[in-house]
C-alpha cells in the first residue's frame, strides 16, 4: 500500500518571503534527495483561478464579510481536494497560502471569530490536508514593505494601513502560539538562512 505524502504550510503576511524561502527549500531538500513539490494555493488550478478572480472582482465579489469568507474557504477546499488525491499517491507537498490565510484575512481580522461555520470549514479543510507542519514566516511590516520597495500595501479594494497590517502578524503569531503543529520561522534574515531553516523543519517531519 501507497505511503501517504506529507504536506508542509508555509505562510505569513505578504511580503515575508513565502514563495521565495519555499521555491529555494524545496530546491535544497532536492539536493539531498528528498522531492517536494512546491503549490501555490490560488493559483492550482483552473476552478481556483476562476473563483480568485471572482473574489477579487470589485463588482462581482460580494461585499457580506461572510460571503466572502465562504469564497475564500471554497478556493482553499478545492485546493485540498485535489491535493489529497495527489497525497494519496505518495507526494510531498509544500503549500504556500493555506485556509489559514482566510482564517486570519476573512474571519479574524473581519470580526467573525465567534462563527461557527466558518470555524467548522476551516477545521474540515486542515483535517482535508493534514499538513506534517505549518512554518510562519515571521517579520515586522515595515520590514515586509521596504523589502518590496513599496510605501503601502493594496489588499483587494483598498490599502491597508501600517498598523493594520501589524495587526495581521500579530494575529498569525497567536495562531502560532495557540495551536500544535507550528514553527515561527525569523524572516528578517537572509533568504538563504531562511530557505534552510524551512527545509531544515520539512526534513525533521519525514524521520
Amino acid at each position: 500500500m501507497q505511503q501517504r505524502g506529507k504536506v508542509w504550510l508555509i505562510t505569513g503576511i505578504n511580503g515575508a518571503g513565502k514563495g521565495s524561502a519555499g521555491q529555494r527549500a524545496v530546491e535544497l531538500l532536492a539536493e539531498q534527495g528528498v522531492v517536494v513539490s512546491y503549490v501555490y494555493g490560488p493559483g492550482l488550478s483552473t476552478a481556483t483561478r476562476w473563483m480568485q478572480q471572482i473574489v477579487l472582482d470589485e463588482v462581482i465579489s460580494p461585499k457580506d464579510r461572510f460571503a466572502q469568507a465562504l469564497l475564500y474557504f471554497a478556493i482553499h477546499a478545492e485546493v485540498a481536494a485535489t491535493l489529497a488525491v495527489r497525497l494519496e499517491r505518495g507526494e510531498n507537498i509544500l503549500l504556500d497560502r493555506g485556509p489559514e490565510t482566510t482564517l486570519i484575512y476573512n474571519v479574524l481580522e473581519a470580526g467573525l471569530d465567534e462563527n461557527q461555520a466558518l470555524l467548522s470549514t476551516f477545521a474540515q479543510i486542515r483535517d482535508t490536508l493534514a499538513p506534517a507542519l505549518t512554518m510562519l514566516l515571521d517579520l515586522p511590516a515595515e520590514v515586509a514593505l521596504a523589502r518590496s520597495g513599496k510605501q503601502k500595501i493594496t489588499d483587494q479594494f483598498q490599502t491597508v494601513g501600517m498598523e493594520k497590517y501589524e495587526r495581521r502578524r500579530e494575529l498569525y503569531r497567536q495562531l502560532a502560539q495557540q495551536e500544535k503543529g507550528w514553527v515561527m520561522v525569523d524572516a528578517t534574515r537572509p533568504l538563504e538562512e531562511v530557505a534552510r531553516e524551512v527545509a531544515g523543519f520539512m526534513l525533521a517531519t519525514l524521520k
